[in-house]
């Protein structure tokens, strides 16, 4: 090929790789983050579906982060994890809030989310369970999710054996589990172990049972938006 013919080429093909590079960058700026807009306002509002509770973020954006929370036994109700979780998520995320028993499988907000014209970022799915509702996220593990709440967890011994990974966090105080939960009392540090050695964070605390979710969301709260 002559030298002329190999310079045009070159030159096509740095216009070209210019022409890309600009429609990205245009594409990229105009999916806004809720973080990055000027009329950004901390609030959200709350819809009841069912058994669960889906709170979404005044300030209107081109997609959301979403979260997954699963409450434990008794108090510990989609109402009660509601109140443990810190404005600064509510604001800049949407947070769907759930009872223990439900699956993750089970919960199904598509149409809730198509009538209210919200969008969910794919690359910005979380999973927290409370107590009980920790093995809901430990049934559901998947290394996709963008964090993995174990919020001091029930858990059982095959659970030790989950792909964890660098998304999942780990909260605990195993002297808050007795009576004949001895053996979750047991299990937890050996969890905590599991997920530190796979690069995750095990956190031992010396809190009460019904205090660690508010302390957890509260300083883990970055890696849920």
């Amino acid at each position: 090929m002559k030298k002329n013919n190999m310079k045009w080429l070159y030159i096509a093909g740095g216009i070209l790789g210019i022409t890309i590079g600009f429609i990205i960058y245009k594409r990229m700026k105009s999916n806004k983050s809720i973080d990055k807009k000027r009329d950004f306002k901390e609030g959200n509002t709350i819809t009841k579906e069912g058994d669960l509770i889906i709170s979404v973020p005044v300030t209107k954006a081109d997609k959301y982060p979403i979260n997954y929370v699963f409450g434990g036994i008794d108090y510990a109700n989609p109402d009660w994890m509601l109140k443990q979780t810190p404005q600064y998520i509510l604001s800049r995320s949407i947070v769907v809030f759930a009872p223990y028993t439900k699956s993750f499988d089970s919960i199904n907000v598509d149409s809730f989310l198509k009538k209210n014209n919200l969008q969910i970022d794919s690359n910005k799915r979380s999973i927290s369970g409370f107590s009980a509702g920790g093995l809901n996220v430990q049934r559901k593990f998947n290394k996709d999710f963008r964090t993995i709440g174990l919020i001091d967890p029930s858990t059982k011994a095959d659970f030790l054996e989950l792909p964890f990974n660098k998304n999942t966090i780990m909260t605990y105080n195993e002297r808050n589990w007795g009576g004949n939960l001895t053996y979750i009392r047991e299990l937890l540090p050996k969890l905590a172990k599991k997920v530190s050695d796979k690069s995750g964070i095990g956190e031992r605390v010396d809190i009460k049972h019904a205090d660690i979710p508010k302390y957890f969301f509260e300083k883990y709260k970055d890696k849920f938006i």
